[in-house]
Order: structure tokens, then C-alpha cells, then sequence
């Protein structure tokens, strides 16, 4: 890990960093909003260089970063993660400006959109755009503000020089095929300051679970999907805390942490390593702590015969340890062509397998999987048989979205494709390309694909499409109510958001104000479910 210089003897003051109202008007904060990781992991590599840090989570206490007026905050950081959240960072930024007034700190934007086009928030009122990840960029950026008052020498950001133009300081890094499991660089990061969100706990939710942890045991993916943007942000570069640094952030985690979401694009890719977390993670002896992660299906099921036992292995000893669920990036069930169209480098086959190999483990299957613009009403009615089929516990429908860094996006702007540009809808519940199917018709049959799938997914006539799987579901929620993993009110206002997501009415509603605002420009407007 590269030396870093030391804090100036004149540290800044207090550094207010933001986490933002989700910009997704329906989208997976129904079910999920878990810690601000980034910002933590921000927070905790410059706590030591500035007198004070603070984060404020907007989505679940908006507005109380109003409480820096009068506290004089020598810097603001935001974090502008997904692309749909461009319209309420911009939206956050006109606040924040408005209410300072003249004495506006300096703002810095961050995060994983916002790196790959900085462009979305090139304003006055923001003077640097950090690309990448932020832990180094941002130790350089207060040191620097405390010494000359600019960003003008911080490397790895766009900076707004005196005449209000961005000027890069980012160097164009050559991608590498670098993957570096046990990484010096990775075991060196600082600790998340997770005592600073503490007041927003009980906000924190996934799906069932209250107050779930996160943490990242790995970075990057060694993998070209061309609607996927993480290997672009990581340079295509990967790489794996060891198994012993992540067993000690674990065994440091609160005694109430009873979910943990291992947010990695690509867990358990070092399958040695990851046999010898799960085994360290079992003489810790903690039985009432459950994980989630996200695994491609190769990892699980091998094409090759001769690496599938210690894949099962690895299945095996994780269940003991305690995976509750695995996000599989199954893409398709239905076409080796719609696979081979995302360069997903699977087969049909593995994810059938993968879904029945965890299964047999009693680890239950996130079967993420993509809504393609050309489907008709049989490739939907596929869909559905084929998730009832597999009994896919939690399938989940993202309609294909070309993200900006992605090479979909590129080749979509090329062709001009795009419907828009207007980032609040690059959503996952929208469709920014062409659909085959009326734009209402194809809503209506990405409402029924959740309303006709999953555990508690249901007919026409309200039954359950599978009895078996809504009960073996049900007796699983009741263990963990009994084990005090989760509350009854969490467990309702999850079944809320999936009624949400499978009415169709919902995003009809959606897409009449979407038409109804056509031809102005983005206002920073989220659509509320409720104006149903």
C-alpha cells in the first residue's frame, strides 16, 4: 500500500459526509437499505486527519444535515452511487447551497456513477469529483484543503479551477487482468467507522432482517458482463482481504449483528480462501448470525467435473457457517443466446445446477435475472414457469439497463438507441431502450413476473403457485422470529414492497408521470408509490 503523507499540523475542522435519498423511484430500498458503507469506509481512512466526521444518512433521517449550520464544516462529501441518484444528489446539492448561503463549504462528490461520468455534477456549487474508490483520494483531498484551500494537486479527481471549468487530475490508469487474492493492499484498509451510524440503525433493513451489518472482503471482478460497470470502475483489477482479516473485522462486529451482507460483486471467487473464512467463522461459534453474498453460478457449479467438489465443499461449510442466501447472477433461464448477448460466460445448465446444489444445502437462491427488451408475452410466461419450476426462493427481474461506463451504454449511444438519457430513469424499472411489447403491456408482465414467482408468489385467483415453497419459507421465517433474527413488523413491510412491486397499477402510475413530464428537463422529482 502506497506511503501517505502526513496530516497537515493544522487539520481541517469537521467533515460532513452525506448519504442521499434514494433516486429509484421503486426500486430494491423497497426491500433493502443497509449501511453506507462507502462513507464509512471514507470516514474511518480520514478520521485521524481532520478534528471531526460526521455522516448523515438522508434516507432515514432527511434533512438533518441541516444541523452543520452554524458548525462552520470545513468540507462536505456526498455520495452519488447509483445513476438514478443524480436527480436527488443535484436536488440535495441545491439545498445545501441554498440553505449555507454564503458561507458554503467546499463540496466533494464520490462514488460509483459519479466516476464513471462526473459530467452529471459539474456545477459551482461542487469543486471536485472523486473517481474511484475514496479512502486514499479523500485523506489527500482534506490534507490538501487544510494546506492551500484546493483541490488543485489532489490526484485522482476532477477539480474546478479558478475560472469555474473542471480540469482532471486522473490519470488514465492502463487496465490490468490483476488478481491478488490475500491482498497486502486490502488487509490494509482502514476500519468502517460504523459508531457513526449508529443513530440510524433501526432504518437499516434487508428484506426480513433489522439492523443488518455490511462488509467487503473483495474488490473488483474478473469478469466482462456488458451491462456491468464494476470492472470498469476497478480498472478490471480484483482482489481478496485474506480469510484471517476478514474473520477479525467479523469477530469485531456488534454483538447484535445477526445479518451480515458480504457486499462483494464477486464473493468466494478464491474458493481456498473462502473454505478457510467460513471454517474460522464456525470456531467462532456465533450460531444465531446468518450471511448473505453474491456468487456467479460457475463458482458454484463448475462446467469442469474435476473442480466440483470443492466448490460443494465450499457450499458445505459455508451453510454450517451460516449463508442464508446467495444473490446468483443468473441472467437468463431461458436462451444460451441471452447469455451469450451480456458476455456472461455461463451456461443454462450451471444455473439450474447452482440453484439445486444450494438448495440441497438449505441456502436459498436471490436468482437475479434480466428483463430483455424483446421479449414477447411467451418469453414472459417462460420466465415464470421456469422460476416456479427451480423454486427460486427470491427471484428478482431487473429490465436490461445500459448504465453509463458499461459497454451496452456505449454501443446503445453509437446506434442511438437510447429513449433517454435522463438518468432518474436508468433504474432497473424503466426501460430507456425499445420494447418489443407496448411500453404498458411490458410493465404489466414485469409486475407479473414478481407476482407469480418466488416463495409467496401467486395465481390469478390469489392461490399460491407453490404451496411447498411458501411453507418451507414460512416454517424458515418462523425459525427466525423464534431466534429474534427478525420482527414481525420487518417481516410486513417487506410483503408491503413486494405487493408494490407485483401491481402493476404502480408502474402504470410511473409511467403516465414519466410521459406527462416528457420534454422538460430533470427536476429532481422521485416518484412516491403513494400518489397512486
Amino acid at each position: 500500500m502506497p506511503a501517505l503523507a502526513e496530516a497537515p499540523r493544522h487539520p481541517l475542522n469537521r467533515v460532513a459526509l452525506i448519504e442521499p435519498p434514494s433516486g429509484i423511484y421503486l426500486g430494491f430500498e423497497q426491500l433493502v437499505r443497509t449501511e453506507p458503507l462507502g462513507l464509512m469506509q471514507v470516514a474511518g481512512a480520514i478520521k485521524d486527519r481532520v478534528k471531526e466526521v460526521r455522516i448523515y444518512d438522508d434516507r432515514v433521517k432527511p434533512g438533518q444535515w441541516r444541523q452543520e449550520l452554524g458548525k462552520n464544516p470545513s468540507m462536505i462529501g456526498i455520495r452519488c452511487n447509483y445513476t438514478a441518484d443524480v436527480p436527488t444528489v443535484n436536488k440535495l446539492i441545491n439545498d445545501i447551497a441554498e440553505a449555507f448561503g454564503e458561507d458554503l463549504p467546499p463540496i466533494i462528490i464520490g462514488g460509483h456513477h459519479i466516476s464513471l461520468r462526473p459530467q452529471d455534477v459539474f456545477r459551482p456549487e461542487v469543486k471536485a469529483v472523486a473517481i474511484g474508490h475514496g479512502e486514499k483520494i479523500m485523506q489527500d483531498a482534506v490534507d490538501h484543503w487544510a494546506k492551500y484551500g484546493s483541490f488543485r494537486g489532489v490526484e485522482g479527481v476532477w477539480y474546478q479551477d479558478d475560472d469555474g471549468a473542471f480540469v482532471s487530475n486522473v490519470k488514465e490508469n492502463a487496465k490490468s487482468s490483476l488478481c491478488e487474492f490475500r491482498s497486502a493492499f486490502m488487509d490494509q484498509r482502514a476500519e468502517p467507522a460504523r459508531d457513526l451510524i449508529e443513530e440510524y440503525r433501526d432504518g437499516y433493513y434487508f428484506l426480513y432482517y433489522p439492523r443488518p451489518v455490511s462488509i467487503e472482503t473483495a474488490r473488483g471482478c474478473r469478469f466482462a458482463c456488458t451491462f456491468c460497470s464494476v470492472h470498469e470502475f476497478n480498472n478490471k483489477q480484483y482482489r481478496v482481504e485474506s480469510p484471517q482479516r476478514t474473520a477479525e473485522r467479523i469477530a469485531n462486529l456488534p454483538a447484535d449483528a445477526l445479518y451480515v451482507n458480504i457486499m462483494d460483486d464477486l464473493a468466494f471467487y478464491d474458493i481456498d480462501g473462502a473454505i478457510e473464512l467460513a471454517e474460522a467463522i464456525i470456531r467462532m461459534g456465533v450460531n444465531n448470525r446468518r450471511f448473505w453474498n453474491q456468487m456467479r453460478v460457475d463458482t458454484i457449479f463448475p462446467e469442469n467435473p474435476e473442480k466440483r467438489y470443492k466448490s460443494e465443499k465450499l457450499i458445505a461449510t459455508w451453510a454450517e457457517a451460516g449463508l442464508d442466501m446467495t444473490l446468483e447472477g443468473l441472467e437468463s433461464l431461458g436462451t444460451q443466446g441471452e447469455l451469450k448477448k451480456v458476455h456472461k460466460g455461463t451456461k443454462i445448465w450451471q444455473n439450474a445446477a447452482a440453484i439445486r446444489l444450494m438448495q440441497k444445502y438449505g441456502i436459498k437462491n436471490w436468482g437475479a435475472q434480466i428483463v430483455f427488451q424483446d421479449w414477447d408475452i411467451p418469453e414472459f410466461d417462460a420466465a415464470i414457469r421456469a422460476n416456479q419450476e427451480l423454486e427460486i426462493e427470491a427471484p428478482q427481474f431487473t429490465i436490461l439497463t445500459p448504465l453509463p461506463g458499461t459497454e451496452d451504454f456505449k454501443k446503445a449511444k453509437e446506434n442511438r438507441l437510447l429513449l433517454t438519457e435522463d438518468p432518474g430513469r436508468y433504474n432497473f424499472f424503466d426501460s430507456v431502450l425499445a420494447t418489443k411489447l407496448s411500453e404498458e403491456e411490458f410493465h404489466v408482465q414485469h409486475a407479473r413476473l414478481y407476482r407469480e414467482t418466488g416463495a409467496f408468489g401467486k395465481d390469478e385467483n390469489g392461490r399460491f403457485v407453490n404451496r411447498r415453497l411458501a411453507v418451507k419459507m414460512a416454517r424458515s421465517l418462523e425459525e427466525d422470529i423464534k431466534a429474534d433474527r427478525i420482527t414481525r413488523a420487518r417481516l410486513d413491510g417487506t410483503r408491503e414492497a413486494w405487493e408494490r412491486w407485483s401491481d402493476p397499477e404502480t408502474h402504470l402510475v410511473y409511467l403516465r408521470q414519466v410521459r406527462a413530464r416528457e420534454g422538460i428537463s430533470q427536476s429532481g422529482v422521485v416518484f412516491n408509490p403513494s400518489e397512486k
